[in-house]
């Protein structure tokens, strides 16, 4: 017994024939040796589908089934591949999402391509290989990102078959960013004058209270913008608003914008940014028109002056 797998081998037993002795028939005999080693089947799944960014980690398991009590017995390599949105690191660094550790007694080739996870030899836990991912927390806003570890093929096809179905050999966890990022965005592009300015400040990420600093400024040095407050405090992800009014001054051709920067955060838990955009601006729609004074063209003032010698003709004629 071995844990080669042969697809089955024969033996054949042949007598050599003493014709002054005996006869032979027949003279030989063949048998075949029903091959037990079947590729063992490699399969993957992790412990935890979502990680925290800070000091998040889960663990996958590589699973091996089949084959003969030997061969699981013996040492086996499987090829990994790695993919997914998040960026791999061999440690925490700057615009390194996380980094992989294999679990002790397996070993494994995880920083570097071609990536293998090797199950011990006779161990108690030769049916398993652990790898774990612990996510690397930063001050940067990101989106949620995927770590996922499949099976690959193998080197030699009677080393171990990929399981089946696809699902079974390929398992992904999502690192959850653990950072507020505050943005602002007006409620419209444009409003007439003597109507408010609406900016809407949103959150995304994860919860809290934040206390927000911006400024407002407008275009026109003539008009004066008094806004409420400086500062806002809102909860996250609810978000808040800032309503600027604007004034309605009478004076023509006084279009202007009105502006809210986001400068900083105030009062908030450490993880929060300013994302982008940080900026949004209201168009501010004069509504004054220009005094029209009626003008004659030339044809009435002819008519008009025509008109009046007409009167001066009759008022000559009645005197007389």
């Amino acid at each position: 017994d071995n844990i080669v797998e042969s697809g089955g081998e024969t033996v054949i037993l042949t007598l050599t024939a003493n014709a002054a002795a005996y006869t032979l028939s027949p003279a030989s005999a063949t048998r075949t040796i029903a091959d037990d080693d079947s590729p063992q089947v490699v399969g993957v799944t992790v412990a935890a589908p979502t990680i925290p960014e800070a000091a998040g980690s889960t663990t996958f398991t590589f699973t091996r089934s089949g084959g003969s009590v030997a061969a699981q017995q013996a040492a086996l390599t499987v090829n990994v591949t790695l993919s997914g949105t998040a960026t791999f690191g061999a440690s925490c660094a700057a615009g390194v999402d996380y980094t992989l550790a294999v679990v002790a007694p397996a070993t494994a080739v995880l920083n570097t391509a071609p990536r293998t996870v090797t199950f011990p030899a006779n161990n108690p836990a030769t049916l398993t290989a652990a790898v774990t991912v612990t996510a690397c927390n930063d001050s940067v806003l990101d989106p949620a990102e995927t770590v996922t570890l499949t099976v690959a093929p193998p080197t030699l096809v009677t080393d171990y078959t990929v399981a089946v179905p696809a699902g079974s050999a390929t398992a992904t966890v999502t690192i959850i960013d653990d950072e507020i990022g505050i943005t602002v965005a007006a409620s419209s592009g444009a409003v007439p004058e003597g109507s408010a300015a609406v900016f809407n400040l949103s959150c995304s990420g994860a919860s809290g209270q934040v206390t927000v600093n911006y400024t407002i400024t407008g275009a026109d040095a003539g008009v004066v913008i008094t806004p409420s407050a400086t500062t806002i405090t809102m909860s996250c992800p609810t978000g808040g608003t800032v309503t600027v009014p604007t004034v309605n001054d009478g004076i023509v051709g006084n279009g202007r914008t009105v502006t809210l920067t986001i400068t900083g955060i105030g009062q908030a838990p450490a993880n929060v940014v300013v994302g982008a955009p940080s900026a949004a601006t209201v168009q501010v729609i004069d509504d004054d028109r220009p005094l029209i004074i009626p003008t004659m063209s030339a044809f009435g003032l002819g008519l008009m002056s025509l008109m009046l010698g007409l009167v001066a003709f009759l008022r000559r004629r009645s005197l007389k």
